[in-house]
């Protein structure tokens, strides 16, 4: 699965790219779904479907959601990401209390602490999970799992595929409520126990919030097609005792005191039920209110997009959220095409980012090009000066090849001229050396001959006697024109002396 290439898709809740999201959720013969556009720190309700199942039996269940689903896409016309929430009547839900306060080490031992708890084997299951609650100084969490079976997650899917469509996410409808639920100030900030019921077309979801926070979640195999059947007042007191023994499971042994219901889903709006909710708990009663998801300016929705009390568990889907933000059940062997977008997103980038990286590198390179130009030629200027004003060069010409050939030409003439004398200025040298500075005191000294080669003197010579020969030899270690320390055996002597290197 490829994630975060090169740059992830936002920092934060700020997406780096735009982002148009499509929210399916598929209840019973109805299929709604809520397009959302993500751009920065903004999300905008752009659009909300919702399509009708025809009656006629003639043609399959799958195949007509396969349908709705390609004339909502039609309607959309461009989009990035598709995602769906699946019934949460076909999910397992269990909640977990763990000694890990980070997500990545939630995940690493969940499977392991849910697979007991399985009606089924874990190699047959998917399994992810949302946290619900953290205490920092415990270092604990409590979740909850859901676990599907992958033949579920599959049909799911199928109804996409069937049209070409690859889902980039699988959620369960009520997490994706619950996050709806936590993007309204007034509901996230909601004290005490509260029942939401998302009354479905075959299920009731049941969500038991405390203080804020999920805590259990049930579903009732019982909606409006139920309802409906028989007379209202003995349908709605059966559906009350179900409830209410779902409820006393969350409590176990507390006592339940919910200070508020919550309705939502089609059969919200059926005749009669919120009062006798309200008459039977002696408890507040209302739809789920989505006015204050607009109060800050966070969200923002366009005229054509509107809220009805089925389509909102398709608005929780699309919604950011930091609470079902990680939650997927897509397998990852049926995730390759879930981050292509985003993929080709990042692609550009790079893309783009090597272009101007190369444009910024030759641009540099052109401007120092042109900076080293400039000094060159400046500093040549200068040379050509300098040469006219020392070599005495009188010609017109301010060319640095040809002053510089001319200067060298001079040089060369100079070097011919004093090439005779050189060798023997250095000998002249050495010689005045030993007949003034090393015959002082009337050493006598005579010179019969005298090479120098290879750095060194040989010189064959005579003194008037030993005495005069010690003198010598000390003149000779005091000069600094020689490195002598050898010693004489006879005042007529031929002795190899060292010269001293000349600085």
């Amino acid at each position: 699965m490829i994630k975060n290439v090169l740059v992830p898709e936002k920092i934060g809740s700020h997406y780096l790219f735009a982002k148009r999201v499509v929210g399916f959720h598929i209840d019973g013969p109805t299929v709604h779904a809520t397009q959302l556009y993500l751009k920065g720190a903004a999300v905008t309700i752009e659009q909300t479907f919702t399509e009708q199942l025809s009656a006629q039996q003639e043609f399959e269940y799958d195949e007509q959601v396969s349908q709705a689903i390609q004339n909502i896409l039609q309607k959309v016309g461009k989009y990035d990401a598709v995602y769906t929430a699946m019934s949460g009547a076909q999910v397992i839900f269990k909640t977990l209390k763990l000694p890990f306060a980070t997500y990545e080490k939630i995940k690493m031992v969940v499977n392991y602490e849910v697979e007991p708890l399985l009606p089924f084997a874990l190699d047959d299951a998917v399994i992810d999970f949302i946290i619900t609650k953290q205490d920092t100084q415990e270092g604990s969490s409590e979740v909850i799992v859901a676990a599907v079976q992958k033949f579920v997650i599959a049909e799911q899917i199928s109804f996409f595929e069937q049209i070409g469509v690859h889902p980039q996410k699988v959620s369960v409808d009520l997490f994706e409520l619950y996050n709806l639920y936590q993007h309204i100030p007034e509901y996230a900030q909601q004290k005490g126990e509260v029942a939401l019921l998302d009354i479905g077309y075959t299920a009731t979801r049941v969500a038991f919030i405390q203080d804020g926070s999920l805590t259990a979640v049930r579903v009732l195999p019982q909606g409006v097609k139920q309802l409906e059947q028989g007379e209202p007042q003995d349908g709605f007191e059966k559906f009350w005792s179900k409830v209410q023994f779902t409820l006393n499971s969350f409590a176990g042994q507390q006592e339940l005191k919910i200070s508020k219901f919550i309705f939502s889903g089609k059969g919200a709006k059926i005749a009669g039920l919120l009062e006798f909710f309200a008459d039977a708990s002696s408890a507040h009663c209302e739809l789920f209110q989505t006015k204050h998801l607009f109060s800050d300016g966070s969200v923002k929705i366009k005229p054509q997009a509107v809220l009805s009390i089925e389509n909102l568990t398709s608005l929780g889907l699309v919604l950011p959220s930091t609470i079902t933000g990680y939650f997927n059940l897509l397998p990852e062997h049926m995730s390759v095409d879930r981050e292509v977008s985003l993929l080709t997103k990042q692609l550009v980038f790079a893309g783009i980012f090597f272009v101007l990286l190369l444009g910024g590198l030759l641009a540099h390179n052109i401007l120092q090009g042109r900076k080293l130009r400039r000094e060159l030629a400046e500093s040549k200027e200068d040379v050509v000066m300098v040469l006219k004003e020392k070599f005495r060069l009188s010609g017109e010409s301010d060319d640095f090849d040809t002053v510089l050939e001319d200067a060298e030409g001079i040089v060369k003439k100079d070097e011919a001229t004093w090439a005779p004398f050189t060798d023997k200025s250095q000998f002249l040298q050495y010689l005045l050396e030993l007949m003034y500075t090393l015959d002082t005191e009337n050493l006598g000294l005579e010179i019969e001959r005298l090479t120098i080669s290879n750095g060194d003197m040989t010189l064959q010579a005579r003194v008037k006697g030993f005495p005069e020969l010690a003198k010598f030899e000390n003149e000779l270690r005091r000069s600094k024109l020689f490195k002598y320390t050898g010693s004489a055996q006879n005042p007529d002597f031929t002795m190899k002396i060292p010269l001293a290197k000349r600085r």
